[in-house]
């Protein structure tokens, strides 16, 4: 894969191109802006203003017409909305990277909205969260935001609150819009079989006559002091996670490397500490890893399991317990070698295809204000040694500053699974 090439527009929007893959190519309008720039009041607006994109334009008027357009040069579209970024994007055969472009500026720029489909669209929403309320694996990672979080943007969930959505006006969420969906916030990425001058291109004839505007800014992330969060269902597991305050994206790559090492060592995949402990050896689950989820200015490193009911509690003793084996012992010349192997793997693994490439380009570009290559990365990991990844363990492996959320069934009380007083074990 060739070196990603940015520049930028008179009016602050970034153009980026990923080149490589084979014949198709993913054009991606990506928007530094997501759920954490939103108040109490609008909680879940970015998200909803995400699902009304794709209600038409003049052009185009209806969302069939969007749909049938891209289904006819046989591509796939949608978007996606996270806490600090929101992406529209169509993939497709690289001959049809114009016509991408044409219906994402078209979408974006020239939205509708209409009062009529914003009403429809709240059913559409509630619905969605609905469904993600009887997933327990997706609530109990919804309430161990909450937990690490608390009463904060980063702690309300991307998708909002269903009162906000049953009562935010078009003007609200066309106010959201308007403050954040700014150029010096936009990103056209595409990826794939492509070259800059065209990207470049796109992007000039679509988006140099946006006019420039303040950005406006988040709240600085906070973490909630330690407590649980729980939530019975009438389910046959236990779905339990555990969050800690870890580093965010502001700290040097280095460091980001080494705690990233650190979590794969402990729970990343099948050989992991967690893995080999909680489920090979003791049959306690099916599931267990760890993982950092990190914003721009904070960040928290999630392990997560589902266990029985009756077992839930001494899966939480054995996590805890596995923790503090590496804390104290610290990590083994294999452990690195393997866990250098792992992040050398998943980098290749993550980018196998041109929708990865540019959403991976893209969100570095965010949070780095550059992408980097293949060489780069592979080099800042195996500079990283053991004594890196232990002094990681040490700083954010701490039992007292666990967060918790546990999903189970009624009758199994969160203090018995993850009780507050072990924190300070």
């Amino acid at each position: 894969m060739s070196a990603a090439e940015i520049s930028t527009l008179d009016n602050g929007f970034t153009v980026l191109t990923v080149p490589g893959g084979t014949g198709s190519m993913s054009a991606m309008l990506f928007v530094g802006a997501g759920s954490r720039y939103e108040t109490r009041e609008v909680a879940g607006t970015a998200h909803f203003l995400e699902h009304l994109f794709f209600k038409g334009t003049p052009r185009r008027p209806t969302t069939l017409q969007i749909a049938t357009e891209i289904d006819s040069l046989g591509c796939r579209f949608n978007a996606f909305t996270s806490e600090e970024y929101t992406a529209y994007y169509v993939k497709g055969a690289a001959d049809y990277t114009a016509d991408a472009v044409d219906v994402i500026a078209d979408m974006l720029r020239n939205a509708l909205i209409p009062a009529d489909e914003v009403e429809r669209e709240r059913g559409v929403v509630l619905e969605e969260m609905k469904m993600y309320e009887d997933n327990p694996q997706a609530k109990v990672y919804q309430l161990i935001g909450k937990a690490i979080y608390g009463d904060t943007p980063l702690g309300w969930g991307v998708i909002g609150f269903p009162e906000v959505i049953k009562a935010v006006s078009r003007d609200e969420v066309a106010a959201y819009r308007q403050r954040f969906y700014a150029p010096g916030r936009m990103t056209l990425v595409i990826a794939g079989n492509i070259n800059h001058a065209l990207t470049l291109s796109l992007a000039q004839q679509y988006f140099a006559d946006l006019p420039a505007q303040d950005l406006g800014t988040a709240l600085p992330g906070s973490f909630n002091p330690p407590t649980n969060e729980h939530t019975e269902r009438d389910i046959q597991q236990a779905n339990i996670c555990l969050a800690l305050p870890c580093l965010s994206h502001a700290q040097p790559e280095s460091e980001v490397t080494a705690a990233r090492m650190m979590s794969a060592i402990l729970g990343g995949s099948m050989s992991s500490r967690l893995f080999i402990s909680v489920r090979e050896r003791q049959g306690l689950c099916y599931s267990v890893s760890s993982s950092l989820d990190l914003a721009a200015d904070i960040g928290t490193m999630v392990i997560y399991t589902g266990t029985d009911p009756g077992k839930a509690s001494t899966a939480v003793a054995s996590i805890l317990e596995e923790m503090e084996k590496m804390v104290s012992g610290g990590v083994t010349a294999d452990e690195v070698a393997k866990g250098k192997a792992m992040l050398k793997g998943r980098y290749v693994l993550d980018r196998e295809d041109s929708m990865a490439q540019g959403y991976l380009a893209a969100a570095e570009l965010l949070y780095r204000g550059k992408v980097s290559d293949q060489q780069e990365q592979f080099e800042l990991i195996d500079a990283v040694t053991a004594d890196d990844i232990n002094q990681a363990a040490a700083k954010y492996l701490r039992p007292e500053e666990i967060r918790g959320a546990l999903v189970g069934p009624p009758g199994l009380e969160v203090e018995q699974v993850i009780p507050l007083a072990a924190h300070a074990a």
